[in-house]
């Protein structure tokens, strides 16, 4: 079950939520010792919050993202499960990560399934897997009856995965899955195998280079990130909005990821898409949803971050047709045909140019 009307940031999601609750309630037989919670980005912080505040869910799948603010009344007295699904290209890489390790100190079971994509809903199959761990998860804290032929099915199933991961060699994937395994199977099974396989793979030197590797390039993109955000916020509040900064710094990683090994070339795609978020939430729903000046620079930089966006075109046409600026919004449409947007029919009749056939 989901609700339709709940968005970002939004307090009022609390009570949606609750609305949901008491109308599954009612309407269904639910077992109470199962109940759990999902959602991607926003929806993902979303779905934790819930979880922590009312203690009464059974596990949560978080796609996207995790920290939310609840994040500080977590306790040891929670017992959730927690599947966090991420791309190694999703700008929150690096925050769920760090939610592993936060939910690790309160003793919170917790798992997380990385695969190669960006920030964007994950397929069928990846979500069945985090729900096939929660099942796991379900049969230790004794919720369920024990069931063997299922868990055996689960573990040739990640037992297969990960050897077929280590195969393509793809070694950071691969300790991830043999870590899984152990950590989930080694109640049912005599894993020494697994356990030598990990300890085997520990010691590869490629991995170990990628691990140092990945422990700079986050450094690096945690600092990039900083100077971004603040730079962001600076540039948001000034009277007069200037992109050349802007033009000159994505200018400059994009030269660079051009010539970057993979890992570094998916950081600053992260790091990009990081900054794309930034601007595009606070036009949408930050302090420059309301002020047409703010919304204008942010989509701006959304545009030369992705320059392929249509959206944005439409969206600063909008914009300057509101402000009464038609020249301006005229610029924004030679801009959006010259980016090799083909749909003309669309833009004639886009509903921001009803004003225009007006005057």
């Amino acid at each position: 079950m989901c609700s339709n009307n709940s968005k970002n940031g939004s307090l009022e999601n609390f009570e949606i939520t609750n609305r949901l609750f008491i109308k599954i309630f009612s309407d269904f037989n639910i077992d109470a010792n199962r109940i759990y919670t999902s959602g991607f980005s926003g929806g993902a912080r979303l779905a934790f919050a819930i979880t922590v505040v009312t203690n009464k869910i059974q596990g949560v799948i978080a796609c996207g993202a995790g920290f939310s603010a609840s994040a500080t009344n977590l306790s040891t007295d929670h017992s959730f499960s927690y599947a966090g699904i991420i791309g190694d290209e999703d700008m929150n890489l690096i925050e769920m990560n760090s939610m592993r390790v936060y939910l690790s100190q309160f003793n919170i079971s917790n798992s997380l399934f990385t695969y190669e994509m960006n920030h964007k809903w994950p397929s069928q199959e990846q979500i069945l897997s985090a729900f096939d761990w929660l099942q796991l998860e379900a049969y230790r804290k004794g919720i369920i009856p024990l069931n063997n032929d299922a868990i055996k099915t689960s573990y040739q199933n990640y037992y297969n995965k990960a050897i077929q991961i280590e195969n393509d060699n793809k070694l950071l994937y691969a300790e991830e899955e043999y870590k899984r395994i152990i950590k989930s199977f080694e109640t049912y099974y005599q894993i020494d195998s697994i356990s030598n396989r990990l300890s085997d793979l520990s010691k590869n030197k490629v991995l170990i280079g990628k691990k140092k590797q990945l422990e700079s390039i986050y450094k690096e993109e945690t600092n990039l990130s900083n100077v971004f955000a603040k730079r962001f916020a600076n540039d948001l509040t000034k009277k007069n909005k200037n992109l050349k900064w802007w033009t000159s710094r994505v200018n400059k990683l994009t030269k660079e990821e051009a010539k970057s090994t993979i890992l570094k070339k998916k950081m600053i795609r992260c790091l990009l898409f990081k900054v794309y978020a930034l601007a595009i939430e606070s036009a949408k729903y930050g302090s420059a949803s309301n002020d047409k000046d703010k919304s204008i620079f942010c989509y701006d930089i959304c545009m030369l971050l992705y320059p392929d966006y249509s959206f944005l075109y439409f969206e600063q046409i909008e914009n300057y047709i509101d402000k009464n600026d038609i020249n301006s919004a005229l610029n924004y449409v030679e801009k959006l045909l010259n980016s090799g947007y083909k749909n003309k029919s669309k833009i004639l009749n886009y509903k921001a140019f009803e004003i225009l056939k007006k005057k």
